[in-house]
Parts: structure tokens; sequence; C-alpha cells
């Protein structure tokens, strides 16, 4: 059966907002709403994130690590206060631009693992997915992350979503999809965005 994209966008936006407003967990609202049988799965939760627009010396001033490599996804689990779906990466590091802690970030001798919000997982029996349209995380790609620690041990993307890019081939393309930035870094090749980054110009 094909379904109206837009009816169910627009049913689930609104079950978003309501879920925000009385403070209910993802589980609870994905058994809310099929009690009610709206919308029918499987869900797409969309979220916006509020990113304040930053540059490459800014981005480079917040790193701890900025490599080039590719992603595995490794888990997708709900934040413990079940209000966003996490998913794990496995960074799989091709080449270390920069580090800023030897003794930490020893890079090749560990497993990285990379945190972002957003992905899809079962939850009462049913496909979720929370999806971020203006950010693109593919895998399998050569990627160049610019990424700072997070207090669980992990890693997170500089500027929420704004330090990843992907530079496939001899050409530089930012994952934001909606960046300010896009045309400068679209002139660039892989090696000038890594000099830049590293020496924070």
């Amino acid at each position: 059966m094909i379904r109206n994209p837009f009816a169910i966008g627009m049913i689930v936006t609104l079950c978003m907002s309501n879920l925000i407003a009385s403070a209910q967990t993802i589980p609870e609202h994905v058994r809310n709403d099929l009690a009610k049988g709206s919308p029918s799965p499987p869900f797409a939760i969309p979220f916006i994130r509020h990113i304040l627009d930053m540059d490459l010396a800014q981005m480079a001033a917040q790193a701890d690590l900025i490599l080039t490599g590719s992603l595995k996804v490794k888990r997708t689990y709900l934040s413990p206060d079940e209000t966003m779906i996490l998913t794990d990466y496995t960074v799989v590091p091709s080449r270390i631009v920069f580090r800023r802690h030897e003794a930490t970030h020893p890079a090749f001798g560990r497993e990285l693992t990379l945190t972002v919000e957003g992905g899809t997982m079962s939850i009462a029996g049913v496909q979720v997915s929370m999806v971020d349209s203006n950010m693109e995380l593919p895998e399998g790609r050569v990627l160049l992350l610019v990424l700072h620690d997070r207090p669980d041990g992990n890693l997170a993307i500089v500027g929420d979503v704004q330090g990843a890019f992907d530079v496939s081939g001899n050409h530089v393309r930012h994952l934001l999809k909606q960046s300010s930035h896009a045309d400068e870094y679209s002139t660039m090749i892989p090696q000038t965005l890594m000099d830049r980054l590293a020496t924070g110009k």
C-alpha cells in the first residue's frame, strides 16, 4: 500500500511536538500512537539541530582528533532519558591528520567509537527512525572527521555535525547539507582541507 508521505510527515511531526511538550519518552510515544492506530509504522521522527556556524579555524580549535577513515555502525540505542536515539559507529582510521593527546588517542592502537544523534532501531516491535534531514553520514566512504572527546570516552563530531566531510576521490563535500561554507569547501582538494585543519588556519 502506498501512503501519502506528506500526511505521515504531518502526523509524526505533531506527535514529536507532543512528545517534547509532555516529556514523553520515545517508547511511550510509540506505544501511545500504536494504541491510537496513528501513524502507521514504521515511524520516522524528525528532529532539528540548532547549529552555531563554524569556520575551519573554529573547528580546529575544538578538535581533539582529526582523521580520515570510514565508519561502520556498531549499535543503535536510546539515550539515558529515552528521548533521543543514538548511534555508535566504529571508526576505521586510514590517516591521522591531528591529535591533541598522544596517550589518549593512539588511534591505531585502540578502537575508536563515534557517537551521533539519530538512527534506526526497533521499539515495541516496530522500526523507529530519528532522522536529521540536514545531515548525511555514509558508511563505507572515505571521510574526513573533526572530532572531540565525549565524557563517556567516545568521540563526537565538532560543531555537532559540521566537522564531517566526504573526501572520496579528489573532491571535498561537506556532509552538512545546508552549509554556508559548502561552496568554499567544494573548491578545495582533500589535502588543502587537511592542511588548513591541521594548522588551524
